[in-house]
């Protein structure tokens, strides 16, 4: 009896031991990786796209270590940190596992791997995401760190670093975070009947919100957009419509746009593009307006805009 529970004290020892060493591991390396055939590929992730969020493209994210701790190494992910090229922070991981998250061991060439799925729009036990806490679409360099330094993992080289890519693309609500304000001129033309009238030049504000943003371009510079999404357009003033009268109203509708902006903290752009709106307009004679009615409107356009 006594020998049995001698055991037993010693397998709980090796156990708490064992889990108080896995626990307690310092990474020698934190990378993202994409996808591979059986896990995460075995090259590391260099780049990382501007918009949006930056690890929003990424499949995997590992540690590694240089001892085999076993099959899993459970982590609090407050220790895990993303930071830009200051050093201050982007944002934090989360999971549905609460701030210990357990990793699933890899082998790899050199070290082992301890590797979580990394899927942004999901909400999973087995996986993390990455939730940016500001913008991050200015960011010229992401760096990895453990306990809040970058040279955290071995104490003499950085965890791990990310350049960014001169094309991004987003898409949804992270495209959506580039919505903006346009001014300028629409020229349309009205669907009646069956037929197209022959169209005139409407003076326009309008808010558009992208969401779908393909870019090329320096994140601090200048970047050339091609855009599709929503646009909010109210028409202040037009040239004369077929019975007289300027055209005056609001409408909603689905566009796409190429535009060009500056890299500023408020940027200022300059689009062009197409849009069909359904629109509620009337005309405005001698100071009062009248035939309100709905109305279905296509146009092309040029506009300068401001946003992010």
């Amino acid at each position: 009896m006594h020998r049995l529970l001698l055991t037993l004290a010693c397998i709980v020892a090796l156990v708490t031991v064992s889990v108080r060493a896995a626990a307690d591991v310092a990474p020698t390396s934190v990378t993202l990786h994409a996808d591979g055939t059986d896990g995460p590929a075995a090259a590391s992730l260099g780049r990382f796209f501007t918009q949006g969020e930056p690890l929003a493209y990424v499949d995997w994210l590992c540690l590694g270590t240089d001892a085999d701790v076993g099959p899993w190494l459970d982590l609090e992910l407050t220790r895990l940190g993303v930071l830009d090229e200051d050093g201050e922070p982007l944002g934090h991981f989360t999971s549905q596992s609460g701030l210990r998250h357990r990793f699933r061991q890899f082998h790899g060439a050199a070290t082992y791997r301890y590797c979580t799925r990394v899927l942004p729009r999901a909400w999973r036990d087995d996986a993390v995401r990455f939730v940016v806490t500001r913008d991050a679409s200015r960011v010229t360099r992401v760096t990895l760190a453990f306990d809040g330094d970058s040279r955290g993992c071995s104490g003499a080289l950085p965890c791990g670093s990310l350049a960014p890519r001169l094309t991004g693309f987003a898409y949804g609500t992270a495209a959506a975070r580039y919505t903006y304000g346009a001014l300028g001129f629409w020229r349309t033309a009205e669907l009646r009947g069956g037929d197209l009238d022959g169209g005139v030049t409407r003076f326009r504000a309008a808010a558009v919100v992208p969401l779908l943003h393909i870019s090329a371009g320096s994140p601090t510079s200048l970047r050339l957009s091609a855009q599709a999404g929503i646009a909010l357009p109210i028409t202040l003033a037009s040239t004369e419509l077929r019975e007289g009268g300027s055209a005056l109203g609001a409408g909603i509708g689905a566009y796409w746009a190429q535009c060009l902006e500056l890299r500023t903290p408020v940027a200022p752009k300059v689009c062009i593009g197409v849009e069909v709106d359904g629109a509620v307009e009337g005309a405005l004679r001698n100071g009062s307006l009248d035939d309100v009615r709905p109305r279905m409107i296509f146009a092309w356009y040029v506009a300068l805009g401001l946003g992010r």
